[in-house]
């Protein structure tokens, strides 16, 4: 650590009352949690629904929530002002701190395209939509509100857990929206917070961008051109960033651009992961003579409408862990999934869900897993970025986790700091919590090696009530929370039926698109 991060870490250590962390799960706010962490700073993390609880006086609150798509705010600006706006004055009127980390945004500036446009100054001029518009009203009541603001505005960021952008997009090898020959101001986001961090003492308003601009183009030629190829001729607005730096000049800019793509690539493959299903259940709960993954829901088996986010998702190969009339399942299933593959796994005699997992990944030689429930339902899950999480973190297993209302229907799930599963409670609790949301990623070898000599067949082993506590036990368990993610339990009666309409609502909404 330099000099400048020792002074850093003493000075924050020292702050005589509470460091709080807001949207810590989060792509930027997973920055500033491991940046804390590594520098051993107390601090405490904050969420929808796990607030900010009383005690002794918050000095710094590090504010990483709010909405950061330009698109939804000019979509729905009201909800857009409620989460850029209305919540950071309600999170400064109820905390009360005296230093105060925003994360605004460059669509402040009406013109980002010369840097005499975009000094950072306190009220920039000119017009900008909805969402520049809002950012500009937080800034000014942060700035009212508190003793010192730390105003920072990024153009964009880069690092582990990116999930939207010009460059997530051409790095997932997606339909780009601007032009891939665009040049932009890149910051790795560990270096941000790291940065962001030493500025907290004296606070300021800084432009978060490097001196020069990276071209999509030329740091990553290849997927540009796969880019060019799938825009098909469409005219895509080119980006120009030259905004002013301040304070976050020396950053390493396209040299550490072109080493986090080059490792994206090679740790994100789907080809090295095998999709296991769990579909041998009877479906007791549900009665009638169908199994349970064969079950009608919008004319497709059950089953087959839990896999499609990850066929949309590029996945094309499952293994179906099968039971109860397995057969009945398998038709099912390849009636659903039309020519896709589906491997099977039939359980001779019960061995239930860790016995059969367990089984299963000793027959795949794929480095890497995802086991599903056979009676989940996902709306806008991307499986990818749980993968990319799972990977990133060194995990042996990572359980997909969401805050949800009513923790009652769900297995609970605790969550330490640095992202470990501390906890894991088989719908025990009622009221708001984080649950599990019946996707895992495995690391294959690792977790066979480590609970196969004790789980493995001929016994029987349940995943959730004796395979995953023993990972907590070891520290083992890590968790990826996605704070919006829609899911159904199609598993009773009732969660059937509303799952028929969900998957419903799911097919109107994607024929209209």
């Amino acid at each position: 650590m330099s000099a400048a991060g020792d002074r850093t870490t003493d000075w924050l250590r020292a702050r005589p009352g509470r460091i709080v962390l807001v949207g810590a799960f989060g792509f930027i706010g997973s920055a500033f949690k491991r940046r804390l962490e590594r520098d051993g700073v107390p601090f405490e993390c904050a969420t929808r629904i796990d607030p900010v609880r009383p005690g002794d006086p918050v000095s710094v609150v590090i504010d990483c929530a709010g909405n950061a798509s330009k698109v939804l705010a000019a979509r729905d600006p009201d909800a857009d002002r409620r989460a850029n706006v209305d919540a950071v004055r309600e999170r400064i009127e109820t905390l009360r701190p005296e230093h105060y980390v925003h994360l605004s945004s460059s669509a402040v500036y009406a013109d980002v395209s010369t840097p005499d446009a975009t000094a950072p100054v306190d009220e920039p001029d000119g017009d900008v939509g909805p969402y520049g518009a809002h950012k500009r009203e937080a800034e000014r009541i942060v700035r009212a509100g508190v003793p010192t603001p730390l105003v920072l505005r990024p153009a964009g960021l880069f690092g582990p857990g990116l999930a939207k952008g010009p460059v997530y997009d051409l790095l997932e090898g997606l339909r780009p929206w601007v032009a891939p020959t665009s040049r932009m101001q890149l910051v790795d986001v560990d270096a941000f917070a790291a940065r962001a961090l030493a500025l907290i003492r004296d606070g300021g308003t800084f432009n978060a961008v490097p001196d020069a601009a990276t071209c999509l183009e030329t740091a990553l030629p290849g997927e540009a051109a796969a880019q060019t190829r799938l825009a098909s001729g469409d005219a895509l607005p080119e980006l120009d960033f030259a905004i002013a730096a301040s304070a976050f000049a020396d950053d390493g800019g396209t040299r550490r651009f072109r080493a986090f793509a080059q490792d994206y690539v090679r740790c994100e493959s789907r080809a090295e992961v095998r999709v296991f299903l769990l579909a041998g259940g009877r479906g007791t709960r549900l009665g009638g003579d169908v199994p349970k993954p064969a079950v009608d829901v919008g004319g497709r088996a059950l089953a087959a409408c839990v896999l499609e986010p990850f066929e949309r998702a590029g996945y094309d190969r499952f293994y179906a862990l099968l039971g109860h009339r397995a057969e009945d399942v398998l038709a099912a299933l390849e009636a659903g999934l039309g020519r896709r593959h589906v491997d099977r796994f039939v359980e001779s005699e019960p061995i239930g869900t860790g016995g059969a997992v367990l089984a299963a990944l000793a027959r795949t030689p794929k480095p890497h897993a995802l086991v599903i429930n056979g009676d989940t339902l996902y709306d806008g899950f991307d499986p990818e970025r749980l993968v990319k999480h799972h990977v990133r973190a060194g995990a042996i297993a990572t359980l997909l986790v969401s805050p949800v209302d009513d923790a009652s229907e769900s297995g609970r799930v605790a969550v330490a700091p640095d992202g470990r599963v501390t906890a894991f409670d088989e719908k025990a609790h009622t009221g708001r919590g984080l649950v599990y949301a019946g996707c895992i990623a495995i690391d294959r070898e690792r977790f066979v090696e480590r609970l196969g000599g004790t789980f493995g067949p001929p016994g029987a082993a349940s995943l959730e009530r004796e395979l995953l506590p023993a990972l907590i036990a070891t520290g083992d368990l890590h968790a990826h929370v996605v704070p919006d993610l829609r899911f159904i339990d199609a598993g009773t009666p009732d969660g059937l039926q509303r799952a028929r309409a969900f998957v419903a609502e799911r097919d109107a909404r994607e024929r209209r698109a």
